[in-house]
């Protein structure tokens, strides 16, 4: 407890008395409830402060969570362009290029010519959205 103690001192001349002195002696209180009031502000401001870090968390888990479902998807995509529909489409282009030769129609040629180019640049447009959401996931863990 903190006090303060004080002395005060006063000397006076009136005429009905000549001089007298006047002594005080005094011990300053603090107000307990200010520092109470000051105390609960404090633990507001921490509890408050926890539960910005706790959303801050929630929030940060949730994209986590978000961008690697993504980049999961964009994975599985990748892998259908390139282990299915690729390959098909391949051998379709082989049997449209023996039938070009035995006098084939050129016209289907060229859709498949079209096609496989479509298919590529998805291909090339998955490798580059899988490689966004890595970076993506990356930055969210702390890895770059």
């Amino acid at each position: 407890m903190a006090t303060d103690p004080y002395l005060k001192v006063g000397y006076f001349n009136r005429q009905r008395f000549n001089d007298y002195l006047s002594i005080g002696v005094g011990i300053s209180l603090p107000i307990y409830g200010k520092e109470r009031l000051k105390s609960q502000i404090a633990q507001k401001e921490i509890l408050a402060s926890k539960s910005d870090e706790l959303d801050y968390r929630a929030i940060l888990k949730r994209d986590i969570s978000i961008e690697y479902a993504k980049l999961k998807e964009a994975y599985k995509i990748y892998k259908i362009l390139t282990n299915e529909s690729l390959p098909k489409l391949k051998h379709i282009f082989e049997l449209s290029q023996a039938s070009i030769q035995n006098g084939g129609d050129m016209v289907s040629y060229i859709n498949l010519l079209s096609q496989k180019s479509r298919l590529e640049a998805g291909i090339v447009s998955i490798r580059l959205r899988y490689i966004e959401n890595k970076l993506r996931l990356n930055a969210l863990i702390g890895e770059i």
